[in-house]
């Protein structure tokens, strides 16, 4: 069932439709393709690297952080604890054989 418009008076009456006209305004292409243009080259470069050492670790939760923290430091004290040399081999064979010091004094030192 089709609406019958021929009586109304707005469908007579032509739609303008000069505004889409593209000869209408001659600086309106120039416009476009800059624009189009500087979007492009926006989208195509990369975004530069952070100079930063602990980029991203400000988004974290500070109490994160803090566990974070003492959780390297710890594991810091362990690495130099482990490095950190036990008992030195004795230096002599006399240090070696478990004589004395008081044997071991020289001969200017003695009574």
């Amino acid at each position: 069932m089709k609406a019958d418009h021929s009586n109304d008076a707005a469908s007579e009456e032509r739609v303008d439709l000069r505004a889409l006209d593209p000869d209408l305004d001659p600086g309106a292409e120039e416009r476009f393709v800059s624009a189009v243009m500087s979007r492009v080259a926006r989208a195509g470069v990369r975004p530069s690297i952070p100079t930063d050492p602990l980029y991203g670790l400000w988004s974290l939760p500070r109490p994160l952080l803090i566990a974070a923290s003492c959780i390297a430091l710890v594991a810091i004290g362990a690495a130099v604890g482990a490095l950190r040399p036990r008992d030195a081999a004795p230096a002599t064979v006399a240090a070696a054989t478990g004589v004395p010091r008081v044997f071991l004094a020289t001969g200017a030192t003695r009574p």
